[in-house]
């Protein structure tokens, strides 16, 4: 056997061992997490914790704004509105073995306070909720908001699927983003004043987001990947907007509005508000693109 013969023999046989080596190890970790969510389902303990934050100002000063981050990592999450005058509330029913809620406040100079919320699975060895397989209970964590308070939302979600009922609240800003799973934003009833802006990101999974008119955001941007997402333009705007919607890997729908004016989508007329109106509709400005999946555009 020639040198140059050996060598590229013994680079193959050090590949091979090196995928061997990847392969196993790879198997020994998938047991590892099985087994670990088997010994989670067996040992869980339901319990359930609520907290509460109040964030209102005295009865003689403007409510003050602030920033509510969410970072939830397995579960079913539900954010929604509250009453008016009462704090920010979220209750939580969980394996209080296996997963923490823990929150923080601190003021802030750029939104005058945040309140931040975790819920995270603890311990060395996470499942990320595979034990639902096996009949353990699923997180469930909902959060409700003040609709008297400015409020920018942040939501991280990793897995499982989050739900958001926006309608009617105060918000400056809205920014939410997905691992895996199921998003579901809706926004039946206008909110107290035009969100500035929306931002919705996804990795894999579903996106249902619903009546985004309602919000009026001057920014709306969505990039959703790896799944089927739906864009729903439709409601009460009030102001102009840049509307930027990607998606990858995935097909996606986007409903158009009445009553507004849209540019900017290939193939499609600029479509006008009725005639007779004293002042100029909304001027939507559309910015769309699509990769290895369809995007379907609703007049």
């Amino acid at each position: 056997m020639t040198e140059p013969t050996r060598k590229r023999w013994g680079l193959l046989k050090i590949g091979c061992v090196s995928i061997t080596i990847v392969v196993g190890v790879s198997l020994v970790w998938m047991l590892v997490v099985i087994g670990s969510a088997l010994l989670g389902t067996r040992s869980e303990s339901i319990g359930g914790r609520e907290l509460e934050r109040d964030v209102a100002s005295s009865a003689d000063e403007p409510p003050a704004a602030g920033r509510v981050v969410l970072d939830f990592t397995v579960g079913e999450f539900f954010v929604e509105a509250g009453e008016a005058g009462e704090p920010i509330r979220v209750e939580a029913h969980y394996d209080t073995t296996s997963y923490v809620l823990e929150e923080s406040f601190e003021p802030s100079e750029q939104t005058g306070w945040v309140y931040r919320v975790t819920f995270r699975q603890t311990g060395w060895v996470k499942d990320g909720g595979l034990r639902i397989l096996f009949g353990a209970s699923y997180p469930r964590v909902r959060v409700y908001l003040p609709p008297d308070i400015p409020i920018a939302l942040e939501g991280r979600f990793g897995k499982g699927g989050a739900e958001l009922d926006l309608g009617g609240l105060w918000l400056t800003e809205i920014d939410l983003d997905l691992d895996k799973g199921a998003l579901d934003v809706s926004i039946d009833r206008p909110l107290v004043v035009p969100v500035r802006s929306i931002r919705i990101r996804g990795q894999q999974g579903g996106l249902n987001a619903r009546s985004l008119g309602e919000a009026s955001p001057a920014e709306l941007d969505v990039s959703w990947r790896m799944g089927g997402s739906v864009v729903d333009l439709r409601g009460t705007w009030q102001n102009d907007a840049e509307v930027r919607v990607r998606n990858l890997m995935g097909g996606a729908t986007v409903f158009l509005p009445d009553g507004v004016r849209i540019e900017g989508l290939p193939g499609h007329a600029p479509l006008l508000a009725p005639a007779g109106e004293e002042l100029p509709p909304p001027t939507l400005r559309m910015s769309t693109s699509s990769f290895m999946g369809g995007l379907d555009v609703v007049d």
